[in-house]
């Protein structure tokens, strides 16, 4: 009850129009330990926790192409799955030792994995890149 009279007196103070309402909050959640009080509570959310939401619903989107790409059996379904990991593998993955987790986080094998970026380092060393060509 004593929460309730404390949002009813909160309100009553706040502008009547939006955006006035708006600019005061925003001025509130400015501050610091305001700010901090707000991410404990998930409130609002942290840069990092926008990045790995943004992140995984990358990685869902990939898992389904390449899920939808890897079942073909025809050689353009071949080609199109190995152009597919040569382009989303690459150095950064190997240098960042995570291709365990990336393999459990799409669906390929550590293997696969590792054979995407071997062909992504093989057709940035050539003179003229050739994607799909690469067999």
């Amino acid at each position: 009850m004593a929460k309730k009279r404390a949002i009813g007196q909160a309100t009553k103070g706040l502008p009547d129009t939006l955006e006035k309402k708006a600019e005061v909050m925003a001025a509130i959640s400015k501050s610091p330990q305001i700010r901090k009080v707000l991410k404990k509570r998930r409130l609002i959310k942290t840069l990092e926790e926008k990045d790995v939401i943004a992140l995984k619903a990358l990685a869902s989107d990939l898992t389904q192409s390449l899920k939808a790409v890897k079942n073909e059996k025809s050689n353009k379904g071949r080609a199109a799955l190995r152009a597919a990991k040569s382009l989303s593998f690459g150095q950064n993955v190997k240098k960042s030792t995570c291709q365990k987790t990336l393999s459990e986080l799409i669906a390929l094998d550590r293997r696969s994995i590792k054979s995407g970026i071997e062909k992504h380092k093989m057709i940035l060393k050539r003179e003229e890149p050739s994607w799909p060509a690469t067999k």
